[in-house]
């Protein structure tokens, strides 16, 4: 072989050895990178961006909305079962109002209450509301003053 061929092989030879010693090289220095703290400097990278805050205000945003509109969804639901409560109490306030008007006969101090409040323009409902006696009881006794006999005396 020549000498120049030589020459040649030797840098052919070295450049070969070199290529070969960054290859190794480079797989080394990935197989030394950690994945997760590559990860992390990414998204601190992101966090520390403008686009990065912007969307971590966005999403904070997002979560406080959520949080507002469960907190309302909860005090209308309270809301809803205090009205329920309240109406089912109206009810029983009611029939026992009902119920205490006394179903009897009007004393003549009642007798001449209701007259005096029929010609003050009332009606029979309302008479029978300021006496707390039933409205048939306060019928039945302005029937009775407005019968001739009975108004004489």
């Amino acid at each position: 072989m020549e000498p120049w061929q030589w020459g040649l092989l030797a840098v052919a030879a070295v450049c070969m050895g070199y290529s070969l010693f960054q290859g190794a090289k480079s797989r080394r220095r990935l197989a030394a990178q950690d994945a997760l703290t590559d990860a992390k400097a990414e998204v601190h990278a992101m966090e520390t961006s403008a686009l990065g805050v912007v969307q971590q205000l966005e999403v904070r945003a997002y979560d406080y909305s959520r949080e507002v509109e469960a907190r309302i969804d909860n005090r209308l639901a309270v809301l809803d079962q205090l009205i329920i409560d309240a109406d089912q109490e109206i009810d029983r306030l009611q029939q026992l109002l009902h119920l205490s008007a006394e179903d009897r006969d009007l004393t003549p101090a009642e007798q001449q209450r209701c007259f005096t409040l029929q010609e003050a323009g009332c009606t029979v409902d309302e008479i029978s509301r300021c006496l707390n006696v039933w409205p048939e009881r306060v019928q039945c006794a302005l029937d009775q003053w407005q019968t001739p006999g009975k108004r004489a005396a």
